[in-house]
């Protein structure tokens, strides 16, 4: 499977990052899309994505981490989690990883605050 999560900050970072981690030999690629010439986007390229956590054995690394700095370079997913900030909605442009003219839809996730989420991603 294909998934591309879209904001890898606290929640994009955690949830995509447990996908990569899970992903590993099991064929299935992640890509965390973020604000290109950020220093996130740069960091993320280069150290790929290291998340600590309080919990027992909660501490992970994805290395390398793919990517990308706009859904066009990653093309059609199975899955994308949107886990920007509520208010960067608008802004959002998916349709580049929508799966188009195949019988499998692309299941987009809002993992964001604000009830207004999935009638603003529709």
């Amino acid at each position: 499977m294909r998934f591309a999560v879209v904001g890898a900050g606290g929640v994009g970072g955690y949830f995509g990052g447990r996908l990569a981690c899970k992903a590993n030999g099991v064929n299935h690629e992640v890509w965390f899309i973020v604000r290109p010439g950020s220093s996130q986007h740069d960091a993320l390229r280069r150290n790929g994505l290291t998340v600590r956590s309080t919990l027992p054995h909660g501490d992970f690394v994805v290395r390398p981490c793919r990517v990308a700095s706009s859904p066009s370079e990653v093309g059609p997913c199975d899955v994308i989690l949107v886990c920007t900030k509520a208010k960067d909605l608008d802004n959002l442009e998916l349709k580049p990883l929508l799966k188009v003219d195949t019988a499998d839809a692309t299941i987009v996730m809002p993992l964001l605050n604000g009830i207004d989420a999935p009638q603003q991603l529709a």
